[in-house]
């Protein structure tokens, strides 16, 4: 599992060093909730900021589930792969390849 920044002011500087690089990274995580059976499927371009928003409850889903834990990501150098992973994630056979992976 990868570790996120815990803190606010961690994620801000996360922003900002990542704010002038021209080849952006996308990535497609999965979220697992502590106190729930529960996951989440998500991507995002800021790993730090996104995580920080789950876990504050700033997402009508994931606000009722959390506290959350990172049990998987992925890194892409577009847009369009990343979308097409996560939505990969959400059909029958994503869902089937979580529960094998990442539950067994």
């Amino acid at each position: 599992m990868a570790e996120w920044p815990a803190s606010r002011r961690q994620a801000s500087e996360s922003r900002r060093v990542g704010a002038g690089l021209k080849n952006k990274m996308y990535t497609v995580y999965i979220l697992k909730s502590k106190n729930f059976p529960k996951t989440y499927v998500g991507h995002t371009n800021n790993k730090a900021r996104r995580f920080l928003e789950h876990n504050e409850g700033r997402g009508t889903f994931s606000s009722r589930y959390k506290p959350w834990i990172l049990i998987h990501e992925e890194t892409f150098g577009s847009l369009k792969e990343t979308i097409k992973r996560e939505k990969y994630f959400k059909s029958a056979a994503g869902r089937r390849w979580i529960k094998k992976n990442l539950f067994s």
